[in-house]
């Protein structure tokens, strides 16, 4: 498994800030990513690879995400209390590195990430 790392997106400057120290305080490696860098693979951007320069400036993600890539279950559930805990930001979007996401854009992840939270919402809307 590779060191621990988490890619924060939309996080940057203060909304970030106690993400970071969560991170830091955990040993966990952080990568805060610029939306010039939202095209390109999510493996590559953990890799430190340079973004494919774009025509016109690329907008930000609608809305803030973490990937957390190489956590054990364990590490991931600390990460977590130590940030609720230190009082960071509510972040909706949250997902783990997988090998088939690895290969998506944090464009695409993101949009997966929200059609699943809108088909959780509405489930408890039919059912609640």
């Amino acid at each position: 498994m590779s060191a621990p790392a988490v890619l924060l997106f939309g996080l940057s400057g203060e909304p970030g800030r106690l993400w970071r120290a969560a991170a830091l305080r955990l040993r966990i490696r952080i990568r805060e990513v610029s939306p010039a860098e939202c095209d390109t693979a999510l493996a590559d951007i953990l890799q430190n690879a340079a973004p494919e320069a774009a025509a016109a400036p690329l907008a930000p993600l609608p809305e803030p995400m973490l990937v957390m890539a190489g956590f054990a279950p364990a590490l991931m559930d600390a990460y977590l209390k130590t940030a609720r805990t230190m009082g960071a930001q509510r972040v909706a979007l949250k997902a783990v590195l997988t090998p088939t996401n690895a290969a998506w854009t944090p464009r695409r992840l993101q949009q997966e990430l929200s059609c699943e939270r809108d088909a959780i919402e509405q489930g408890r809307k039919a059912h609640g």
